[in-house]
């Protein structure tokens, strides 16, 4: 008996829980049509394995849970357990009774457990493989079994067989090499594209780094050439400057001469001028005078036209500036809007990173306990050893002892046999006996002392493993968190790039005239750029330049208007937005007048923001309109200083951000985190990218160092071993030592006995014997016990190592789990990160949008403010009568003023005739003093230059430099110094180097490590390839086994066919044939029978009857050569006439004491011959029960079924 029973619960029909206890060889299932006989069979297949919802009879794998009725409740879930008896080994698993079970819930999803412990459907089918159970064997036959026995094409039956032949192991574990095979050659094509493409790479590698070395040798002879021409020209400076003091020296004379006189001529020349300027300064006082009475006159008929048309402008500037004010309520309530999207989304995230946090806890706390699990094991194994040293230590002891009593017994009987021994050869003998334990006991002292010392050594050796263990281990977790990191930077660095690239920092309707651009070429050539992309600024001015400019950053930059124009009809036709530009042949300067520009000397002025920023010189119109009249200040003291005494005449802007407006508006406050944002961009991507490359940098340190520390444990761990191993072998050398010594002292004190008895009796000695062979008895059965003990400890110890195994594996798939889980919390966590800083943007937009409503609101009430004063200046214009007189009589002192100004203008230009003479060649003479003295100081300038030059490149003194040049051979570098060939030699040095240009330091470096690279790929593609034939060499020998296996069972089977086949059709033969000119493996088998009175042929002539018969004669053929544990029938005898019945009946019994037979039937002559029958009833519909049907009631319930079948075949 195999099948213990089956625990159904909410099973199909099996609404409340059932037990079908199989306690007997044969038993059977009856019930009427429709009762849930066939569940029990579909809960079977289903718990082995069965995916298929038609072979279990439903249309979907949820429709197998209890569904209900109208007076019970549906159940969420199902479950079927198979209990097993495994008492004699039958199963690979190491427990006397299996359970197999299998769970479903609503949802569809199924749970597989093996004992009660969770498992693979895999586990459950590897555990039946080759026994004949499970949905692909034959322990479960069934009237669709038969049909596909006798009704499927030849290739459909090889399963069956496959399965009775044994095979079905070798050809999953065929399919599973294929697998690796195939995995082993993608992995061969990766790394033979690998492979290729560092080959490729070490080309170009190899030619920088026969640049870098010529790079080498030009600059190793440039610093020569450099050197020597310093010396040379140090040597010859010093009769050069001699000479050109003495002429200098007179030209200076000669200009000191010139200059005085230029001088009294300048002085009677700026008299003059000051009369010429103070007449003309009184003139046009009297100019402006008669200029503001004719004014007056005219601009009283004027005013009115002129108010009336400010009082115009003001209305209109009005309506603008309400029209503007409304757009931007609107704005704002859409940038609202936004910012509680994004809010909400980033709640979400963050809710999403906490739930896979709390997983990623969960998983490091099983990590833990899995560590410990591991330790612990590891320690049990080591105890194991250490107590079946101890049973291979008292074995050993026993046998010494069994040695010396045979001994023992040998030395009397031949006592017995003789007493003719000489006194003196016993005593030479145990003097012998003596010297020899005297140096077995000399041999255990020094190995006893080489043991304590290898202890030590283990200690200390112990000590720095675990100690490398814990760096390694340490090493591991810091590559984690580097990994990690640069992860990290690699994200924040793209999304920097990505904000970059696609303008995300601007407004909308850049990023679409942007991305306009990046699709069409003739849009992208008429832009220049942004005017944040133009300027570059330094980081202690950022924000005050960002709030200077405002929106203007994000102005676009054209050549021309006619661009411009383009462009903003682009913007226009797609509807993209509205944008500023700026022509570059439009734009105008706007620089601080002189008298504003005295403020930049003031105290707290930092200078002008048009000159703080860096940018190209054809910018300077565009950076000068923008920046040129805006003042940078400290603080807002200085700030506030400097526009009143200004005026308010220009704009200022603080470090902080604070703003003093022309028109006296003062804007300040706290700056939002994203002001600042589009300067800083660059320079945020830069300090990323160096963060990253260090990161890299660091990750390969890390990995070199993590490689050395395992070379160093692995090194560390086999010292380890090597003592333990060296201690274990000391060990068993002193325990042998010691029983030879105590093997030399029964010796010795046997001997002395035998001289003191050797003229004793004989009667002690046989009594001696008979003790002796007693003791060996005992000591044969100690060491037996022994020998048993040592293999149970042995067996404790494979199999604890085997879970140590396991568990190790485990701990690394959750480690790695871990990490995997870590990258996922992460990067939730960046993309609420993302979201926030979204939101924290729009909150600045709208801060703007506030404030540009505050200047709106601001402007209008100027506005109205003008209205009033324009009116009462329109009141009090008037021109008077007596203004006229004044007029006439300011006219005449004018003329006046004229006819002196005549005069005085005929002396300036005698003088300037004279002035202009002198200057020139005064400027001549200076010009001669200037020359002079550049050649001067070019003669000392060149010689610095030249020392600087050598400190710098060459950190050389003029005494260093000489030694170095003393060092060096020259001859044998083949380096040549002519003095006036030396500097184009340098210069053609530097071409030289310069055409070559940048080079890699590394370049050698890199192309013998890329090379080392190269030759340990083409290692590992050779080892891939030697894994692949041996692959290839399984598959031929799995291939071969499985064909001489499946060839000799098929042969068994095809022989109990025949035999079985005749028995049960009383004469007749049968057999089976596997397709010609196929493989063995693959061949289809077509089954040929002979009933007594036909011919032989396939089994389509047959009748249904003898169709099923040759079927069951099959199954009985291969229960007879490979007995499965259990086998159900599910009406298989159906289609069979009563004789036939019987005789199955009769051969069922007969293979029922090599296989356990459950049999749902309605035959007579099945149930007679059962040991047991279930029946399976529904007294509550819809609801399946089982109960012990009486053998009377069960034959009494066939003959009524048979009746109403033969009266429905008889009409």
């Amino acid at each position: 008996m195999n099948l213990k029973k089956i625990e159904l619960q909410g099973f199909k029909s099996f609404g409340d829980k059932t037990e079908v206890n199989f306690e007997t060889n044969i038993t059977g299932i009856v019930g009427p049509n429709g009762c849930g006989k066939s569940n029990v069979i579909d809960a079977v297949r289903w718990v082995l394995g069965e995916q298929a919802p038609t072979t279990l009879r439903v249309q979907k794998m949820p429709d197998l849970i209890f569904n209900g009725t109208e007076s019970r409740r549906s159940q969420s879930y199902c479950e079927v357990s198979l209990y097993l008896d495994n008492s004699d080994g039958r199963y690979p698993i190491e427990f006397d009774e299996v359970v197999v079970t299998r769970k479903l819930d609503r949802s569809g999803e199924s749970e597989y457990l093996i004992n009660r412990r969770p498992c693979r459907m895999r586990d459950i089918i590897d555990l039946f493989r080759d026994s004949g159970i499970g949905k692909e064997g034959y322990s479960i036959i069934g009237q669709g079994k038969i049909d596909e026995i006798l009704s499927s094409k030849p290739d459909g039956r090889r399963k069956i067989f496959e399965e009775a032949a044994g095979i079905s192991k070798h050809k999953a574990r065929k399919i599973e090499t294929e697998r690796k095979l195939n995995a082993g050659r993608a992995d061969m094509q990766r790394l033979t594209d690998l492979l290729s493409e560092v080959s490729s790479s070490l080309v170009p590698l190899e030619k920088e780094a026969g640049d870098a070395r010529k790079v080498k040798a030009y600059r190793a002879e440039l610093k020569y050439q450099e050197v020597a021409l310093y010396l040379y020209q140090c040597e010859n400076s010093a009769a050069n400057r001699e000479r050109i003091t003495e002429k200098l020296d007179k030209l200076r004379r000669d200009h000191a001469e010139q200059s005085a006189e230029l001088e009294r001529l300048n002085n009677e020349y700026t008299v003059t001028m000051m009369g010429i300027e103070n007449g003309d300064k009184y003139s046009n006082s009297v100019r402006d005078a008669i200029t503001d009475l004719m004014v007056a006159a005219e601009k009283a008929a004027g005013d009115s036209r002129a108010f009336a048309r400010d009082i115009e402008h003001i209305n209109e500037d009005d309506a603008k500036a309400a029209e503007s004010l409304k757009a931007d309520e609107t704005k704002l309530a859409d940038r609202a809007k936004q910012i509680e999207d994004k809010f909400y989304k980033a709640d979400a995230k963050r809710k999403e990173a906490d739930k896979e946090r709390a997983a990623l806890e969960e998983l490091r706390k099983e990590q833990t306990e899995l560590a410990a699990e591991v330790d612990r094991e590891e320690k049990a194994i080591e105890a194991g050893r250490e107590m079946f040293l101890d049973k291979l230590n008292k074995n050993a002891a026993i046998e010494k002892d069994v040695a010396a009593l045979e001994l023992e017994r040998k030395l009397l009987i031949d006592g017995l046999a003789s007493n003719k021994g000489d006194y003196d050869d016993k005593l030479a003998v145990r003097d012998k006996v003596a010297e020899t334990r005297a140096k077995l006991a000399a041999q255990a002292e020094e190995l006893t002392a080489e043991k304590t010392s290898r202890q030590a050594e283990l200690v200390k050796a112990t000590e720095n493993r675990d100690a490398a263990k814990r760096e390694y281990d340490e090493a591991l977790q810091r590559r984690t968190d580097l990994g990690n990191r640069i992860q990290n930077l690699t994200f924040k660095l793209e999304t920097i790039e990505e904000n970059i690239n696609k303008y995300f920092d601007y407004e909308g309707s850049i990023q679409n005239l942007m991305a306009e651009a990046a699709r069409d070429p003739a849009i992208k050539e008429m832009i220049v750029g942004t005017v944040a992309e133009i300027i570059s600024v330094p980081k202690g001015v950022q924000i005050a330049v960002e709030i200077a400019l405002g929106r203007s950053l994000q102005s676009v930059i054209t050549k021309n208007e006619y661009d411009a124009s383009k462009l903003m009809q682009r913007l226009r036709e797609r509807n993209l937005g509205r944008a500023t530009f700026l022509p570059m042949t439009t734009m105008k300067r706007n620089d601080l007048s002189r008298e504003q520009a005295r403020a930049l000397d003031e105290d707290g002025v930092i200078g002008v923001a048009s000159e703080l920023v860096r940018y190209d010189g054809i910018y300077d119109n565009i950076i000068s309109n923008l920046l040129g009249k805006t003042v940078i200040a400290e603080d807002q003291d200085a700030a506030m200083r400097v526009s009143k005494k200004y005026g308010y005449s220009f704009r200022i802007v603080t470090l902080d951000g604070d703003v003093y407006a022309p028109s006296g508006a003062l804007t300040g406050g706290s700056t939002g985190k994203n002001t600042g944002r589009i300067l800083s961009r660059e320079s945020e991507k830069e300090d990323m990218a160096k963060k990253l490359r260090q990161a890299k940098k660091d990750m390969e340190l890390l990995k070199d160092d993590i490689a050395d520390r395992e070379s160093e444990l692995e090194k560390l761990s086999s010292s380890v071993a090597f003592i333990q191993s060296r201690i274990s072998k000391l060990e068993m050398d002193i325990l042998k030592l010691s029983g030879d010594i105590a093997q030399c002292d029964r010796e010795l004190e046997l001997y002395g006995a035998e001289m003191d008895k050797l003229f004793g009796g004989n009667e002690e000695s046989r009594k001696r014997i008979k003790e002796i062979e007693l003791a060996l008895q005992e000591a044969d059965k100690n060491k037996k016990g022994a020998d048993t003990e040592r293999i149970d400890v042995d067996e404790y110890v494979s199999e604890l190592r085997e879970k140590f195994a396991e568990d190790k594996r485990r701990y690394n798939e959750l480690t790695g789990a871990v990490m995997r889980k870590t990258v996922e919390v992460n990067a939730l966590d960046n993309e609420a990160d993302t979201l926030e800083k979204d939101i924290a943007a729009l909150k600045a937009e709208s801060k703007t949008i506030e404030q540009e409503m505050t200047e709106l609101n601001v402007r209008i009430k100027m506005n109205e403010s003008n209205l009033r004063r324009i009116k009462d200046q329109l009141a009090r214009s008037e021109f008077a009568p007596e203004d006229k007189a004044k007029l006439d009589e300011l006219r005449a002192e004018l003329a006046g003023l004229e006819e002196s100004r005549v005069k005085m203008n005929a002396r300036v230009k005698e003088l300037d005739v004279l002035r202009a003479e002198k200057t020139d060649e005064a400027a001549k003479t200076r010009e001669k003093v200037i020359r002079e003295e550049a050649n001067l100081e070019m003669v000392d300038s060149t010689i610095a230059t030249m020392s600087t030059r050598m400190q710098e490149n060459y950190g050389f003194d003029f005494d260093a430099a000489k030694e170095y040049f003393a060092g060096v051979d020259a001859e044998a570098e083949g380096y040549v110094f002519t003095p006036d060939k030396a500097q184009s030699h340098i210069n053609g040095l530097r071409t030289k180097i310069e055409r070559i240009g940048p080079i890699n330091e590394l370049a050698e470096q890199r192309f013998a490590e890329e090379s080392e690279r190269c030759n340990y790929m083409q290692s590992q593609l050779d080892d891939l390839q030697k894994a692949e034939q041996d692959l290839l060499r399984i598959i031929d020998e799995l291939t071969t086994e499985m064909v001489e296996k499946f060839t000799v069972s098929f042969n068994q089977i095809n022989k109990n066919f025949n035999e079985v086949f005749s028995e049960l059709f009383g004469g007749g033969r049968a057999r089976m044939e596997l397709e010609k000119g196929v493989s063995v493996l693959e061949a289809g088998i077509e089954i040929m029978a002979e009933p007594p009175g036909k011919k032989l042929s396939n089994l389509a002539p047959l009748s249904g009857g003898e169709r099923a018969l040759t079927a069951i004669a099959i199954l009985f053929a291969i229960i007879k050569l490979n007995p499965m544990p259990f086998s159900i029938l599910d009406e298989i005898e159906a289609a069979l006439d009563e004789a036939n019945a019987h005789l199955f009946a009769q051969y069922l019994k007969k293979f029922s004491q090599f296989t356990q037979f459950i049999v749902v039937t309605h035959r007579k002559p099945t149930m007679q011959l059962c040991d047991t029958l279930f029946g399976v009833t529904m007294q509550e519909k819809g609801v399946s029960r089982t109960v012990r049907v009486r053998l009377d009631e069960a034959v009494k319930h066939a003959d009524e079924k048979s009746v109403r079948n033969g009266e429905s075949e008889s009409a």
